[in-house]
């Protein structure tokens, strides 16, 4: 599988929207129970002002395993929930200095797929991946799929 995610960070003064492309693996246990796991890097990077200051936000990998409940079985759309933990290292920087940060979750999303032929199918989704006291990162995502 391979996405392209667009995410949403927000803490503080920061609100930036860094994109980043996944592939992850799907194991199916039956018709309705799946577990997923995705790998992403970030691929464009985003900017905020904070005091007269540019600051450079970009993702610099992000990881996560979720269990997946496919809501309807054997349908050309399908609507599915899934929940797992998720892990992200952001970087900013500005002129000279930068700093990473690594934070963790509990993430739980919600999606549409399209079976578009047997073994290819197109989803849409948005995922709450971190979501604590300091911050909020949420995604949203175009997937492509093909089983074999």
């Amino acid at each position: 599988m391979a996405e392209v995610n667009q995410l949403n960070y927000r803490e503080n003064w920061i609100d930036v929207k860094p994109l980043t492309v996944s592939i992850g693996a799907n194991y199916q246990f039956n018709s309705y129970f799946s577990l997923l796991g995705k790998l992403s890097t970030g691929v464009q990077e985003d900017s905020a002002t904070h005091l007269l200051q540019e600051y450079d936000f970009k993702v610099c990998y992000s990881g996560g395993i979720y269990a997946k409940a496919s809501l309807l079985k054997d349908t050309l759309v399908t609507p599915y929930l899934y929940l797992g933990y998720s892990q992200v290292h952001l970087r900013a920087s500005a002129e000279n200095i930068s700093a990473n940060q690594k934070e963790n979750d509990w993430s739980y999303g919600a999606g549409l797929e399209f079976r578009l032929a047997k073994s290819f199918k197109l989803a849409i989704d948005y995922t709450q991946i971190i979501d604590n006291s300091d911050a909020e990162l949420t995604s949203s995502s175009v997937i492509a799929s093909f089983q074999f």
